[in-house]
């Protein structure tokens, strides 16, 4: 799905996990566990204009964004339920592929 405007707000952001454990009695905390990493989270915030379409309302594209934030029908049958891979570029920025996991609007 192609957008009109760049991006005016585009945030990545990558965690790492960490256990820690309690310790009765101990006088200090616990040495931090690492136990694995999380999945980038890329957010960017759109403009969707209408303008160029005959309806005037940019509905269709609204629609298109919230259903890449469910299973498809193809990952459904196979019984692996999985979102959409989408991958987002412009420019020189390419980041990963990935999973859209919300769509929110106003």
């Amino acid at each position: 799905m192609g957008l009109q405007f760049n991006p005016s707000e585009l945030t990545m952001v990558k965690g790492a996990s960490w256990a820690r454990h309690n310790v009765r009695a101990a006088s200090q905390a616990s040495t931090p566990e690492f136990t694995g990493t999380q999945p980038r989270i890329l957010t960017l915030k759109v403009l969707l204009d209408g303008d160029d379409h005959d309806s005037g309302t940019v509905d269709a594209r609204v629609s298109r964004l919230c259903s890449w934030c469910g299973p498809t029908e193809d990952s459904v049958n196979a019984s692996l339920p999985s979102a959409p891979w989408v991958r987002l570029r412009w420019g020189a920025f390419r980041p990963c592929r990935s999973c859209p996991s919300c769509a929110a609007w106003k």
